[in-house]
């Protein structure tokens, strides 16, 4: 082989590798886009609709908050007494390990206790003022750790209240069923007229954020100890060591689906005036929010997809005549949209007719001209990705979907 031919193929090497590079930065590029583009928007208050916004000093409110002794005491007093408490093995945990297993979920959530276990429905004094905190009802064995606290007596709020704070503080969504006394599980009410007798809680395996470790799900369990020792009731707990084997390919599947599309338009001639773009979008439907992005949502208030400026700036609320821009981002968040297909598409059509209203140049991450071919191909990618999360049994931009890629 020639010297001429080695300096080709070396030259061509360097080439590849450069358009790899190039393709994983703008990969990341748009990734953080869009995180910065919906996150303001992934509260849990989104997938619960009966619930109100929280902030971190309500969610950790302190003792002065609790309802006073005397209430307390008379919600205990209307316990039966004929259903004393029946003494409980005391629970001992498997040891949490690394080792990876083949996921083996635990019960489904339907499962009741056998009839007449509990005690029946016993009147509760009227609701006095409460601490003011959420509890996320929305429980999928395909992503949570599901571990039920069952009791023969009414379990105390003032516990309950003190567990759910703590285990607020571990960094992964928890999310809470309660077992009343009629013999039904509802999402938890503390101020229910109905006494509590078991706690289905629910810990989220795995978000944008990574898998639940160890160290997280250790305190998890201690936490739950801790409440089932104070209240003399069964913590039934499934193999830790298969829910940090569950974590982990969990996560490796929301890597495998978690994609962000974005189409650019770069200015050609000029720059953008701001004045006029922001003129474009709202005639088009989309809205500026608090993130400095244009946002279109649906009726039901599902956000579909956004428009970022293209160097990461937020939009002012306010543009002025000197105000522009070398481009903008339109950015899809694959699967936190339901119906994908038809949202990219209106999208796509979109970023063509923007593209000829701005005289600008629609490209791809490469900044080659994007053209109806290119989408044809994300198009494709699109089905498949849809395609492995139908096959998860979970649903692109469902409840479990939006928590998931939150």
């Amino acid at each position: 082989m020639s010297d001429l031919q080695l300096v080709l193929l070396a030259v061509g090497a360097v080439a590849i590798l450069l358009v790899v590079a190039y393709n994983w930065w703008e990969q990341q590029r748009y990734k953080k886009k869009a995180q910065a583009a919906f996150a303001h928007y992934q509260q849990d208050v989104l997938l619960e609709p009966g619930l109100t916004p929280m902030d971190e000093d309500t969610r950790i409110a302190g003792e002065d908050d609790l309802p006073d002794e005397e209430a307390l005491y008379n919600a205990r007093g209307q316990v039966d007494a004929r259903h004393a408490p029946r003494p409980v093995e005391p629970s001992v945990p498997e040891r949490v390990s690394s080792e990876r297993r083949e996921p083996v979920m635990g019960g489904s959530r339907n499962e009741t206790p056998p009839p007449g276990t509990f005690s029946s429905p016993i009147p509760q004094p009227q609701k006095t003022a409460r601490e003011a905190l959420t509890y996320p009802g929305q429980q999928d064995d395909k992503v949570d750790l599901l571990v039920d606290i069952l009791s023969h007596q009414a379990l105390d709020v003032d516990l309950i209240r003190a567990m759910h704070r703590q285990l607020n503080r571990i960094g992964k969504r928890v999310s809470w069923q309660a077992l009343m006394s009629n013999g039904e599980w509802f999402p938890l009410d503390v101020d229910a007229n109905l006494a509590i007798m078991g706690l289905r809680i629910g810990l989220q395996l795995a978000d944008r954020r990574g898998p639940l470790d160890e160290p997280s799900l250790r305190q998890f369990v201690a936490t739950l100890e801790t409440f089932a020792d104070e209240s003399e009731s069964e913590l039934r707990l499934p193999p830790l060591s298969q829910a940090l084997a569950d974590a982990q390919k969990l996560d490796s599947f929301c890597a495998d689906v978690d994609v962000t599309i974005g189409l650019n338009i770069l200015a050609d001639s000029a720059p953008f005036g701001l004045v006029q773009l922001r003129s474009w979008l709202e005639r088009n439907g989309l809205r500026l929010m608090a993130d400095g992005a244009y946002h279109l949502v649906n009726p039901q208030g599902q956000h579909l997809f956004s428009i970022a400026n293209f160097d990461n700036a937020p939009f002012p609320p306010h543009p002025l005549p000197k105000d522009h821009t070398e481009g903008i981002t339109l950015l899809f968040d694959v699967p936190r949209v339901a119906d994908g297909l038809n949202v990219f598409a209106q999208m796509s059509d979109l970023a063509f007719e923007l593209s000829g209203q701005l005289s600008g140049k629609l490209v791809d991450d490469n900044r080659k001209p994007l053209s109806d071919h290119g989408i044809a191909s994300i198009r494709q990618q699109l089905r498949a990705i849809y395609g492995t999360m139908n096959l998860k049994g979970i649903e692109p931009g469902s409840q479990t979907a939006l928590r998931l890629f939150a």
